[in-house]
C-alpha cells in the first residue's frame, strides 16, 4: 500500500506519470460536468495533487457522493484540508511537473483563448490500476466536479487557501 510509510508515500508523490492522470482525471470530470464546454482554468489544477496524495484526504473523499460529498467530508472533519495551503507550496514543481507530462502525452490540451485545461483521453487506463491508484483518481475526480459545481474562487475559499 504506498500510504503505509514516508518513503512509500514519497515515491508516489514523485511519480509525474500518476500525478499527470490525476491532473488529467481532475480536468476530465470539470469538463463533463460543465457540459463539456468549458475546461478547468490552469491555477485550480495546482490543488489536485496536494490532496491526491495526502492519506487523510483521500481516505475521506474518493467514495464521497459526488453532490454533497464535500461539504459532508467538512462536516465530518473540519480540519481535513489543515495544511493544504503549505502542501500546494512544496508540491508546485510536482504539480507543475505532472501537467507537463498530461499535456506532453496528450492527455490534456491548453486552450489559449479560455487558459483552461481540456481532456483529450475520454475514459481512465485500466490496465495500470491498482486499489490505491484507483481510490487517487476516484478523488481527483471528485474534486473536479466540486471544482466545476461549487467554482473555484468559492472552492479554494472552502479548502482555505490561495493560489
Amino acid at each position: 500500500m504506498i500510504y503505509q510509510g514516508a518513503l512509500l508515500e514519497h515515491d508516489i508523490v514523485q511519480n509525474e506519470a500518476l500525478g499527470a492522470l490525476a491532473v488529467w482525471s481532475f480536468a476530465a470530470q470539470f469538463f463533463k460536468a460543465k457540459g463539456r464546454t468549458v475546461g478547468v482554468p490552469v491555477p485550480l489544477a495546482m490543488i489536485v495533487l496536494p490532496i491526491v496524495h495526502h492519506h487523510e484526504s483521500v481516505e475521506s473523499l474518493s467514495t464521497r457522493n459526488f453532490d454533497g460529498g464535500l461539504f459532508s467530508a467538512l462536516n465530518d472533519n473540519r480540519g481535513l484540508f489543515a495544511g493544504l495551503q503549505d502542501r500546494m507550496r512544496a508540491m508546485s514543481n510536482q504539480s507543475l511537473s505532472a501537467l507537463n507530462v498530461a499535456l506532453a502525452a496528450r492527455l490534456l490540451e491548453y486552450d489559449r483563448e479560455s487558459c483552461g485545461l481540456t481532456p483529450l483521453r475520454a475514459s481512465e487506463p485500466k490496465e495500470v490500476m491498482t486499489e490505491d491508484i484507483s481510490r487517487i483518481l476516484a478523488t481527483a475526480k471528485r474534486l473536479g466536479y466540486w471544482t466545476a459545481q461549487i467554482g473555484g474562487p468559492q472552492l479554494l475559499n472552502i479548502l482555505g487557501v490561495r493560489l
